[in-house]
């Protein structure tokens, strides 16, 4: 599935909440709060134009970057390999890049 993901696969819905499986017994809310596109970036194949989806989870504990698992109503089940990117007391940062 993630070979045919785009930015408008993630788009409308952007201010929405997905769960993020952090271990096989907890997950937590993580709202994707942006998509980017990345029009000056390479694509080799060009089937899509490379893009970031950043996520915000509750502040306190940050994740290490890794893959994990991300199920949204809509766009299904993503296993997303997220790298967290900022920290604050409005919560935490983790963005997933698409090439």
């Amino acid at each position: 599935m993630l070979a045919s993901v785009t930015a408008q696969t993630f788009t409308p819905h952007v201010g929405e909440v997905f769960r993020l499986r952090v271990d096989d017994d907890a997950a937590i809310d993580a709202t994707l709060v942006e998509v980017a596109e990345a029009k000056w970036a390479y694509s080799p194949d060009e089937r899509r134009i490379p893009f970031s989806l950043y996520f915000r989870t509750a502040a306190g504990r940050v994740l290490p970057q890794r893959i994990y698992r991300l199920a949204h109503s809509v766009v299904g089940v993503l296993d997303l390999f997220l790298v967290p990117t900022a920290a604050s007391a409005e919560g935490v940062w983790y963005e997933a890049v698409f090439n």
